[in-house]
């Protein structure tokens, strides 16, 4: 049996399910440093700013943030690094558009 997806592809697809199980569950971790920002988090940033704020220019963080909490991912405060590595990671989703 062959697969007709890239294991890039598979990678994201199985990040897209992790994030989608978590929020089924009910299931919260605090980020906190850049380190915090896994995988799974920045599967939810995307997932947040493809259908959320790829097209505006301009980003309300804390209103991003209340979508990431509702993903599973809470933010410590909003002046901690995992916000500031989280900010990086769209900035360069938004240079790839």
């Amino acid at each position: 049996m062959t697969s007709d997806i890239t294991p890039a592809e598979r990678e994201q697809i199985e990040r897209e399910i992790t994030a989608a199980l978590r929020r089924l569950d009910g299931i919260t971790t605090t980020i906190t440093t850049a380190a915090d920002v896994n995988a799974g988090c920045l599967a939810a940033v995307e997932h947040i700013f493809d259908g959320w704020y790829a097209d505006t220019p301009t980003i309300d963080w804390h209103d991003f943030a209340d979508r990431l909490e509702a993903d599973g991912w809470t933010l410590a405060d909003m002046d901690c690094p995992a916000l500031a590595k989280i900010r990086r990671h769209v900035a360069r989703l938004r240079d790839q558009a």
